[in-house]
């Protein structure tokens, strides 16, 4: 049964606001010339602050004492994993130093280096307009993203492992927002924190202290949903919050300023077209969005589209069986994780990434075939499945990321809401891998 609640997107908002005014307070204790393992606590200390001050926001009828427990718990383990990580793979003396000489691969070295020179722009250290700042603006595909994160320099130094704290946050943040919307749709709290659980411990991005952009975009993508949610059954407004969303979503690429606009329109078009009746009202949407995309196809072009420009999309569409596949099996074979190719201490979390990608599909099946969805469960389907189809249709399913970002919003159709279940159901479906990659091992 649907609840009959309010989402608060404006009181969500705020809180997301303090928390985060609230970590880089904390955080801003930290400085260069403090020792790696005092920043590191002082880090820990931020986000445990900032993860009990949007619990203690959410409404009365959403606490519950076990929700802030496993999400202290789980930022935690997440973030332990991402120091154990650095210190096994990269620096084992980092927490006795007072900096840092990671060296390793060189989008995560560029990564740094333009955090550095962003939060140098702030501080005034460097030239806002030097050359090294206006490079580091052309090569950023997320420039946006990055600015935000450099602020964990500006604040707390530069400190390479406060990153484990915040994707650490943001991974939990992600699944307060998932929580709010279950509870939203399902009223009931035990599957609101079934979702909240599974979110807050999905593999992507597992080894926090990866300086990766694609867990805070995840963030991006899923509270541009939950506006998209809060408003879905107001008349106008819900269009105004959807530009909002796109102006979100662009953050993390600018390609996906599309999708929440498609994702609105879309549905409603083609669910007029198979019925063979068009209203005036549709008919009115299509030309002035006709008119809007010819008015601004120059923008569209060169700030939307321009990185796609060159790829042969007819070739990605005739691959694009064998991409789906790839994108559903993971990175095959599973050898790989002993014959350790370049890269092989990030593999793990992507391979499990897949399992629990193909685990949640599987549930979204069983509901769609169990339930009578409704608008807004088909509203957060095609969201998901735009978000997983534009990720292998360019990238050919290699980037595991890439159209895994709006996968964990697939628990919302887990009505089952058995944690026994589902991993039940994903070791299964690992040791199916195992089995699959064994006889590919001896087919090859």
């Amino acid at each position: 049964m649907e609840a009959y609640v309010t989402l608060r997107p404006l009181k969500t908002s705020l809180s997301f606001v303090i928390a985060f005014i609230l970590f880089f307070s904390i955080l801003s204790i930290s400085n260069d010339d403090m020792l790696n393992l005092s920043s590191l606590i002082i880090s820990y200390i931020s986000g445990i602050a900032a993860i009990t001050c949007i619990y203690f926001f959410l409404e009365k009828n959403l606490q519950q004492n076990k929700l802030l427990l496993f999400a202290l718990v789980a930022f935690s383990l997440r973030m332990f994993v991402g120091v154990v990580h650095y210190l096994y793979f990269f620096e084992p003396d980092y927490l006795r130093s007072y900096s840092s000489n990671f060296d390793y691969l060189a989008e995560y070295v560029w990564a740094i280096d333009s955090m550095n020179i962003i939060s140098g722009t702030l501080d005034g250290s460097v030239d806002a307009d030097s050359a090294a700042a206006s490079a580091a603006i052309a090569i950023n595909k997320n420039y946006e993203m990055l600015f935000f994160m450099s602020l964990l320099f500006y604040f707390g130094g530069e400190k390479v492992l406060v990153v484990s704290s915040f994707n650490s946050l943001v991974v939990i943040l992600s699944a307060f927002l998932i929580y709010k919307i279950s509870f939203f749709i399902r009223n009931s709290k035990k599957i609101a924190f079934f979702c909240f659980v599974l979110v807050s411990l999905q593999p992507m991005e597992f080894i926090s202290s990866i300086l990766a952009r694609d867990i805070f975009g995840q963030f991006l993508i899923i509270f541009s949903l939950y506006l998209m949610v809060s408003f879905f059954k107001t008349k106008y407004l819900k269009y105004l919050v959807t530009l909002l969303a796109s102006l979100m979503t662009s953050l993390v690429r600018e390609v996906y300023a599309l999708i929440p606009l498609i994702t609105v329109f879309m549905p409603r078009i083609l669910a007029e077209i198979w019925t063979g009746y068009i209203s005036k009202k549709t008919l009115m949407g299509v030309i002035l969005l006709i008119i809007i995309s010819i008015l601004t196809f120059d923008f569209i072009l060169n700030n939307i589209l321009y990185r796609f420009l060159d790829k042969d999309f007819i070739s990605l569409f005739l691959s694009l069986p064998v991409s789906l596949v790839y994108a559903i099996v993971g990175p095959f074979p599973w050898t790989q994780i002993f014959l350790q190719p370049p890269g092989y201490e990030f593999h793990v979390p992507q391979y499990l990434t897949s399992v629990y990608n193909f685990t949640l599909i599987l549930s979204t099946i069983f509901y769609f075939i169990k339930y009578k969805a409704s608008k807004l469960d088909y509203l957060i389907l095609v969201y998901v499945l735009l978000f997983f189809f534009s990720g292998i249709l360019v990238y050919g399913g290699k980037h595991t990321t890439y159209y895994s970002v709006a996968i964990p919003l697939l628990v919302l159709f887990d009505k089952d809401s058995k944690l026994s279940l589902f991993f039940i159901r994903f070791f299964l479906i690992f040791m199916f891998w195992v089995l699959m990659n064994i006889i590919y091992t001896f087919i090859t």
